[in-house]
């Protein structure tokens, strides 16, 4: 996608018009038009604005990554030590064959098992 249809997409995702957006950002509907269609490249000042407002990155705008959560949320602590940038990473290292485990893993669990667990008599955990 270009930089002009994902600014569309997010705006219109956030129901809003382009009148509405021109106003917010300070500029006319028609310029925003412009920057949609194409027409036009919108200075860096703008496209760091709309990145911030949507929470998205300004590679994300210009089609580079198809990220499109919040950049903050990489910050997000996933255990006491690990954020979800550092998983990403962690993740990115992984050959093709360990990614296919951890993809296959993941789909395992999104299929809504949820292990039991029971306690022997002799207190072990045992797993079902």
């Amino acid at each position: 996608m270009t930089f002009g249809e994902h600014l569309e997409k997010l705006r219109k995702a956030n129901h809003m018009t382009q009148e509405e957006m021109g106003e917010k950002f300070g500029i006319c509907a028609s310029t925003l038009s412009n920057y949609e269609r194409g027409v036009h490249q919108p200075d860096l000042e703008f496209i760091d604005k709309v990145a911030e407002y949507f929470h998205v990155s300004i590679d994300y705008m210009f089609g580079r990554t198809s990220f499109n959560s919040p950049i903050d949320q990489l910050n997000v602590l996933l255990s006491d030590s690990i954020t979800v940038g550092d998983f990403l990473n962690i993740v990115l290292e992984y050959d093709h064959s360990h990614l296919e485990l951890l993809l296959s893993y993941i789909n395992y669990l999104s299929s809504g098992y949820v292990p039991s667990i029971t306690v022997n008599s002799d207190g072990k955990q045992k797993k079902s």
